[in-house]
């Protein structure tokens, strides 16, 4: 199951260099390694400075294919969200998504700062900060943050091993007493595991939609098993604690 961590902060702090360093040495021990750029722009320049290139930009959906690659950017009518992104059968095959720049799905971060003032961007899944500025380091680790910069970037490279996490509901029930971001961040701090998400431990049901996993409430789940086994129970063949799988296809 693929693993997510993130990494933000104001532009020009290091992160895409970072980032890619990080990538390299995960696949180096063998992982495979998706990469994932966030932006609040409403487009991205495929290659403005190649003239045939940049005319792909015209299209809806780009498909590139070489001998060793292929690539595909598509137009969406409205922002995609990070579990549409999960539903990719190729990025769910990786064992690391690295995302760059901030949202809101739960995962670790990692808050890439050059001034003490833009400690604000702080939040609740924040575990640690890069910074080439002592007196930020001073500060986050008074904060109780983790602090890395370029000459711990082994340390770096084995947190972020460590310390990424496959994808939580982001249903913020607190079933499990915190919300989705507050469990990111102490499952990377090794304080929860996986198993102590009451939605994702006690999951009987499986529904996906378009191959995107839907997330239920054990309420609801509770509801579809019991009427889709009270139907099912009445079929020839049936057998009480086999396994069942459904199919709709529209």
């Amino acid at each position: 199951m693929v693993r997510l961590f993130t990494f933000f902060g104001n532009s020009n702090t290091g992160k895409t260099t970072v980032i890619l360093e990080l990538a390299k040495k995960l696949q180096e021990k063998g992982y495979k390694v998706s990469y994932m750029k966030n932006t609040d722009r409403d487009h991205f320049d495929l290659d403005p400075k190649d003239k045939d290139t940049g005319r792909l930009n015209e299209s809806r959906v780009v498909l590139g294919r070489a001998n060793l690659e292929f690539f595909m950017r598509m137009r969406t009518k409205e922002r995609l969200k990070i579990e549409d992104i999960l539903s990719i059968p190729m990025v769910r095959s990786c064992d690391f998504l690295l995302i760059e720049g901030n949202h809101d799905f739960p995962t670790p971060k990692i808050l890439f700062l050059r001034e003490c003032g833009e400690f604000s961007r702080l939040d609740d899944m924040t575990v640690g900060v890069f910074s080439r500025n002592e007196m930020v380091r001073s500060m986050a680790e008074k904060k109780g943050l983790i602090v890395f910069d370029e000459e711990r970037m082994d340390d770096m490279i084995e947190f972020v091993e460590r310390s990424s996490i496959p994808p939580l509901p982001n249903m913020n029930c607190k079933l499990c007493g915190y919300s989705c971001g507050e469990m990111a961040k102490l499952m990377a701090l090794g304080r929860k595991r996986m198993e102590d998400c009451k939605i994702l431990s006690s999951r009987k049901v499986d529904v996906r939609i378009n191959g995107r996993r839907m997330n239920l409430v054990p309420f609801l789940e509770d509801i579809l098993r019991d009427v889709i086994l009270g139907v099912l129970r009445n079929l020839k063949g049936y057998e009480e604690r086999s396994d069942v799988e459904v199919r709709i296809r529209r």
